[in-house]
């Protein structure tokens, strides 16, 4: 069988057949923890821009002061702008968690001075790792019908 991978479309095939990718297996599963987190994030941001935020209590009621149709409007997509930034700075985590495997492996003479986010990961490899094998390396099960990319093999 003859595995291939599409870089502009993202697409895993095996003989010209599109493979279900590992990561939107992820997709298809209930995440109820990041739906309470949004709703989480857009409280957040109506007590953050609510005019002079105040909480009033009454004998069960509790309400804002401020609110209005515009603010609970951006209030909606705040979780949405949140987690864009949080994918951005996902990826470029991603990419210099990578140049460091990469240089370790010696693939890349480019190194040595990596962000200091990646510190706890350095740390842990120094005292875990003994060789890196692979980096961003294709992957496929023929029987399943999945393909990835995994990030490193060690």
């Amino acid at each position: 069988m003859k595995y291939a991978f599409n870089n502009e479309e993202h697409v895993h095939t095996l003989d010209g057949h599109a493979l279900t990718g590992t990561s939107s297996i992820g997709n298809v599963l209930s995440k109820p923890a990041l739906i309470q987190w949004s709703a989480n994030e857009t409280i957040k941001y109506i007590k953050e821009n609510s005019s002079g935020y105040e909480m009033f209590e009454g004998e069960q009621t509790k309400f804002l002061s401020g609110v209005t149709d515009e603010l609970l409007d951006k209030a909606r997509f705040a979780h949405k702008k949140k987690k864009e930034k949080a994918a951005v700075e996902g990826t470029d985590l991603h990419a210099e968690l990578e140049r460091f495997v990469k240089w370790h492996m010696g693939k890349m003479k480019d190194g040595g001075n990596f962000d200091e986010k990646i510190i706890p990961f350095i740390e842990w490899a120094s005292e875990n790792v003994k060789q890196f094998i692979a980096s961003e390396a294709h992957c496929y099960d023929e029987d399943l019908f999945v393909g990835g990319i995994t990030d490193c093999v060690a």
